[in-house]
């Protein structure tokens, strides 16, 4: 991490010159870590345009020679290689760390970007695994930063936390919170002069190379800062004792529950005997020692299975209810209940393995899972929160109601009441549907969007919606297939509905379909506040990431909106949200290259298009997408190559002829693009005409025939 070598380690033993593709093999196997990679898998990266056999014979013969010229085992491993014990790297060392809950370790080894600097001519497999490889360590590094920075900041080690937040202002100096935390851990050591001079170096940064105003807070922080040290200025001076002292301590509250609100107190079953049994259930299923982790960063919360032990078939139901209720507690990471079925295969839908698998890769640390049971009068749940990591279940909890609503409401308010948040305001059925039907056909029709059936999802929130007219999201999700499918009538009244159900859903549902209606219907302005907001709200979130990248591409804020997109992608590369119909990263790839298009960077369009093609190389929209850098930048040949491929994987032959006139246009082919317009226009179909006559003409205004023109 920061560059790639290898360290003697205070060994006499010289080393023997590795050369590029050995190091590459090296840092392939360290990656993989303890499990190993298979040498199939080592192949399709290093020699993927090679002969298998051949290929097979190259990756032994290199194995035997780095053993021979070493005279180590360094890699080890028959179909599973792995390093050998004789070599130790960064990379292990650092998964370790984070395994160990040592971040402040961790974070000491995460020197830089992953092989940074490091390129291997002619693999472009190899350059895709790195940048995949180096956006899931940027990503984990970052969280472990963070992690490190709020427990500085809520133990009041402000020093420390100060230089917490520098390190993730090194990783991205565009990032506001990280500005914002360091200026407020500066101004708390009684540095306001530093705390000043980082706040107006930052705004100057935005300015300067974002061309743009730096988020408000900042602003606001910096007018605060500039009264403060003018009242210090004229202030009478301090006793001699009084002005040697450091800062005050941050002092801390302890943590009280919070109170429940009136509709809570009558809320039916929850009662006061009720909410005691809760509290003292809690306290008795507390481990030994968690009081130790009480100052950690909240955890990332999913909800797992909840089975039905008995004919009421309940349980899918209350896990989503439940996810819905729990995404509205501020201060903590909820993965939506949608993000779950979209990483969910249909084999795995509803297995406890299949569920906690889809939690952890959309960044769960834990997850909430238990059973439903009907009793007497109603339903009792019984939960468990349990580590991702290691399985082991933290807490327990047990609540009854007389319906899925109500048990969904007591069981997040025990939740909330246990990780000392204030629980959301309000029912459940409130912000998602009263409906048990509605719910049942949202969730189905949400699985086939997620399969690319846009007419099947269409066709099933629009069932939803005759259920329950005021669920919000089947009417998004309705707006969003019959614009997919073009359908203007039907997309117009969805989105009539939806402006008004809008505020009917979590908050960040709501950001999601105010800054998706925003992008398409109101001032680029207003589109880039919605979308900042999500952001802000919900940085691990990959929609947001592409609100913002298009916000800010329609800002002509290019750079912005390439770190926007490229967050998108390592986001949904961890979550391992890269097969399957939907491709959320072929949307964010797309607005990679647009951005770099019109930042007028055709070799950045170019390297986003093929890192599109090296996710979905057997897709013709894939290769379509290399066309256009390729004529850019004069590569005709190379261009009808890409289309040919792309004719011949695409079900729907593409026209790319209007695509290869303007390329004559652009070269100053001017004489062959009359001839050939002129030869076919006649034979062009009515609706391609038009095009096509206008292309001709500004082929004669080029060659200075105006009147002809």
């Amino acid at each position: 991490m920061g560059e790639l070598s290898v360290d003697p380690d205070g060994s006499d033993r010289p080393l023997p010159p590795l050369g590029p593709r050995r190091l590459a093999l090296l840092a392939v196997v360290a990656a993989a870590g303890p499990r190993g990679i298979t040498r199939e898998k080592v192949l399709g990266i290093l020699w993927p345009d090679s002969d298998e056999e051949q290929a097979r014979h190259t990756l032994s013969q290199t194995l035997y020679l780095m053993r021979r010229d070493t005279g180590a085992a360094w890699v080890v491993g028959t179909t599973h290689l792995r390093l050998g014990p004789a070599l130790a790297s960064d990379i292990g060392e650092f998964e370790d760390a984070l395994d160990g809950d040592r971040l402040a370790h961790a974070a000491g080894l995460y020197a830089g970007p992953f092989l940074d600097g490091f390129y291997l001519t002619g693999a472009p497999e190899f350059e895709r695994w790195v940048e995949e490889t180096r956006a899931r360590l940027q990503l984990v590094a970052r969280r472990a930063l963070e992690t490190l920075a709020r427990r500085a900041t809520e133990a009041g080690t402000v020093d420390e936390a100060a230089g917490w937040w520098q390190r993730l202002g090194r990783i991205d100096p565009f990032e506001s919170t990280y500005a914002l935390g360091r200026i407020r851990a500066l101004s708390a050591c009684g540095n306001r002069a530093g705390a000043l001079r980082h706040a107006r170096e930052y705004e100057s940064r935005v300015r300067r190379e974002l061309d743009a105003d730096p988020d408000s807070r900042i602003v606001e922080l910096i007018a605060e800062l500039q009264r403060t040290s003018a009242e210090a200025a004229h202030a009478p001076p301090l006793p001699p004792a009084a002005s040697m002292a450091g800062p005050a301590p941050i002092r801390t509250q302890p943590r009280t529950a919070p109170q429940p609100t009136a509709r809570v107190r009558m809320r039916t079953w929850v009662t006061a005997v009720l909410i005691a049994g809760l509290l003292a259930a809690a306290a008795t299923w507390r481990i030994r020692g968690s009081d130790a982790s009480s100052a950690a960063a909240p955890p990332g919360l999913a909800v797992g299975s909840i089975l039905s032990r008995d004919t009421t078939a309940a349980g899918p139901f209350v896990r989503a209810m439940l996810a819905t209720n729990l995404a509205r507690l501020r201060g903590i990471h909820v993965v939506s209940n949608s993000r779950m079925v979209e990483l969910l295969p249909r084999a795995a839908a509803n297995t406890t393995d299949g569920i906690a698998e889809a939690a952890r890769r959309a960044g769960a640390t834990e997850v909430v899972e238990g059973e439903v049971d009907a009793i007497e009068g109603g339903l009792v749940l019984t939960l468990r929160r349990v580590a991702l990591r290691s399985g082991v279940a933290l807490q327990g909890y047990t609540v009854r109601a007389a319906d899925v609503f109500a048990l969904a409401d007591s069981a997040t308010f025990a939740i909330a009441y246990d990780l000392g948040l204030d629980p959301p305001p309000g029912a459940v059925a409130t912000v998602r549907t009263g409906s048990t039907i509605a719910y049942a056909l949202y969730e189905q029709g949400l699985r086939l969007y997620y399969q690319g059936d846009r007419p099947g999802a269409s066709r099933l929130m629009g069932a939803a919606l005759a259920r329950d007219s005021t669920f919000a999201m089947a009417a998004f999700f309705a707006w969003q297939s019959d614009r997919a499918l073009n359908r203007s009538d039907e997309a117009d009244r969805a989105l009539q509905l939806l402006r008004r159900l809008a505020g009917r859903t979590v908050d960040r549902e709501r950001l999601w379909i105010e800054g998706t209606i925003a992008e398409q219907h109101a001032p680029a302005l207003e589109f880039l506040g919605i979308a900042r907001e999500m952001t802000d709200r919900f940085p691990d979130d990959p929609d947001g990431q592409i609100l913002l990248g298009n916000a800010l591409a329609g800002n002509g804020d290019w750079a912005g909106a390439v770190t926007a997109y490229e967050r998108a992608i390592a986001i949904d590369s961890v979550a391992g949200a890269l097969a399957g119909p939907y491709c959320r990263v072929c949307t964010a790839i797309q607005g990679l290259q647009t951005a770099f298009a019109w930042w007028d960077s055709i070799g950045g369009a170019e390297r986003a298009a093929r890192r599109l093609l090296g996710f979905r190389p057997a897709e013709g929209t894939s290769w379509t997408a290399v066309v256009e850098p390729l004529l850019r930048q004069g590569r005709r040949g190379e261009a009808e190559a890409a289309i040919a491929r792309a004719d011949k994987l695409s079900a729907v032959r593409w026209d790319f002829r209007p695509w290869l006139d303007r390329d004559l246009i652009r070269w100053g082919r001017l004489d062959e693009l009359e001839a050939r317009l002129v030869s076919e226009l006649h034979s062009t179909p009515p609706d391609l005409q038009g095009e096509r006559t206008w292309l001709l003409a500004l082929g004669l205004r080029n060659q200075g025939r105006l009147s002809d023109a």
